[in-house]
């Protein structure tokens, strides 16, 4: 800008006039827009444009309403069905907002048991037990898999040395142990039609073990849950006989307890 007249023409003054963009509304959401409760997931805004000095603004409730955040991704973790709202906001102009919806599935709970939480391999009447996990929650039906924390023991002293492993129904893996050698870490899965139901495998022992059982719901929502028993080897044989007996603690009056080797059906008595 100058001044012009009869007598002379001024130098110019400036001034810079910045002309910003306008944003254009966002056209969407992606992210996993499914989900189990307790989870989270990341919604990164899509389309559209930003403006000079444009942010991404999330709401819930409606677009405006509740703040749910800032930025492109946002890590929201619902505890119900929501819907999410996004857009742009300058200075020059506030976009309309696109949508996205997060489903919330309820979480299914897993529940470990067992029915004898100390074995003793070698006397048939207390040697075995059984392992359940209870699938409640969630949507049915449920897939259910109980595993071991270790292989099976295999021929330990003798061939007859052999812990046992037995899913009810469903399918096993390495349940079997192997001619000679180790065994490996054995996996039973089964199908739990409703809410309340289970899935068991019913096992032979002579050394402590954790199971972990694996329950998946039919919308894909997971959990577990853990179990211990103890278990020892009770065996003990006869010479070179070969004849099998019980390991006991004997009690003798008040001079205490020592280890004795007695027959199977006498350990009723003992008891």
């Amino acid at each position: 800008v100058r001044y012009s007249g009869t007598c002379n023409t001024t130098t110019c003054a400036e001034v810079i006039v910045t002309v910003s963009a306008l944003s254009t509304a966002p056209t969407g959401a992606t992210g996993n827009t499914t989900v189990c409760s307790g989870e989270s997931t990341t919604l990164t805004v899509q389309g559209g444009s930003k403006g000079a000095g444009a942010v991404t603004q999330w709401f819930t409730g409606s677009c405006g309403g509740t703040a749910a955040g800032t930025g492109d991704a946002i890590t929201v973790s619902p505890t119900a069905t929501t819907t999410y709202y996004v857009r742009y906001s300058s200075s020059c102009n506030i976009t309309t907002c696109a949508t996205v919806t997060v489903t919330v599935h309820n979480s299914v709970v897993a529940t470990c048991s067992t029915n004898n939480a100390s074995l003793y391999f070698g006397y048939s009447g207390d040697q075995s037990a059984t392992i359940k996990a209870i699938a409640t929650g969630g949507t049915a039906p449920y897939t259910v898999s109980i595993t071991m924390n270790r292989p099976l023991n295999c021929n330990v002293v003798t061939s007859a040395g052999d812990e046992l492993w037995t899913g009810i129904g469903g399918t096993s893996v390495n349940n079997v142990c192997p001619a000679s050698g180790p065994g490996l870490t054995p996996v039973s899965t089964g199908t739990v039609a409703a809410s309340g139901g289970f899935y068991s495998v019913n096992v032979t022992l002579m050394q402590d073990a954790v199971f972990t059982a694996t329950i998946t719901d039919a919308n894909g929502c997971i959990s577990t849950c853990t179990v211990s028993v103890h278990a020892e080897d009770a065996r003990c044989f006869a010479g070179n006989s070969g004849n099998t007996k019980v390991k006991i603690c004997h009690q003798t009056g008040n001079g205490g307890c020592h280890e004795i080797c007695v027959n199977a059906n006498a350990v009723d008595a003992h008891l």
